[in-house]
């Protein structure tokens, strides 16, 4: 199982042409970099495109996985959210996360998805964000990766 991740700001503005480049870098990584798994944070809307990319890649590659990383196991979760997991992601994964206080919750989770990830698809394009501490990370734990969004000198 090789891994991939997406982490970018919530206020993402998708463009065809921002959707054509991604998809085909998740093809690129699904038939050259042997990535199968694909972890997603479910915030904002960067990860919801690229969950939904996912999910009509299935169609082609059948074989392939993503899964809805959780912060919080007592999450209430209305009728909308059940459906929506269900039909977007092949389950849920919640990381050890037991003994972090609440606050920390979702830091922590995306360090453990760095860690994960053997592969990492950002959409950084400004030095304040949670997703800009993760592209961070990734750079220092020397993770492959590629950034969609505008390269800035920070």
């Amino acid at each position: 199982m090789k891994i991939a991740s997406f982490f970018g700001h919530g206020d993402f503005n998708e463009t065809d042409d921002l959707k054509c480049r991604i998809k085909s870098e998740i093809i690129d990584s699904i038939e050259n970099r042997g990535i199968d798994t694909f972890y997603l944070g479910g915030y904002g809307t960067y990860d919801y495109c690229c969950a939904r990319y996912i999910k009509e890649l299935k169609e082609l590659y059948p074989h392939i996985k993503s899964y809805l990383i959780i912060p919080y196991l007592d999450r209430k979760q209305d009728e909308y959210d059940k459906r929506y997991i269900k039909e977007t992601f092949d389950g849920t994964i919640f990381p050890p996360l037991e003994n972090v206080p609440l606050r920390f919750a979702i830091s922590k989770r995306n360090e453990w998805i760095v860690n994960q990830s053997d592969y990492i698809f950002f959409y950084i394009d400004r030095s304040w964000s949670g997703a800009c501490k993760s592209f961070e990370m990734a750079i220092r734990k020397k993770k492959n990766y590629i950034n969609f969004g505008r390269k800035k000198e920070w």
